[in-house]
């Protein structure tokens, strides 16, 4: 029989996942949870900084020191991956606010190997502090005996 344990910040919580429905029901029940709560998935506004670095690199070469000049590209090449994150969280959260508003239970992927689309989300967000989801299985001593 498959769980999905889900980390949250003062216990593991366990939900059964033990058919293809209960795993998409249940993988659908925390992503919602998370969202309504409010503390979980925060807009990009909420999240990320600037759209776009402060100084060119044209005028970072302009500086008048090295130190300068370093630290403003530093800072440039932050905002960069900034940018980038950011597109893949504006993305990530249309498809996950689409789920939860939606209650899409649907599976997603080749057909052996299909997954609820709720389950992906929380999965692409499971490195997060509290985030953290894994899909175990239980052993049962009757499926043993049988």
């Amino acid at each position: 029989m498959k769980i999905i344990a889900a980390k949250e910040k003062h216990a593991d919580v366990y939900w059964d996942a033990s058919t293809p429905e209960l795993w998409a029901a249940s993988s659908l029940a925390i992503l919602s949870e998370r969202f309504r709560s409010g503390e979980y998935y925060l807009t990009t506004e909420e999240t990320f900084g600037p759209e776009e670095p402060v100084l060119t690199k044209e005028e970072i070469a302009q500086l008048p020191t090295e130190s300068l000049r370093r630290r403003a590209m530093q800072d440039f090449e932050q905002v960069r991956r900034e940018v980038r994150e950011r597109k893949e969280h504006e993305l990530w959260y249309a498809a996950m606010k689409e789920v939860v508003e939606g209650q899409d239970l649907s599976m997603v992927g080749p057909e052996k190997r299909q997954q609820p689309r709720a389950w992906r989300l929380l999965r692409a967000h499971a490195e997060y502090e509290y985030e953290g989801v894994e899909l175990e299985e239980v052993q049962s001593p009757i499926a043993v005996a049988a």
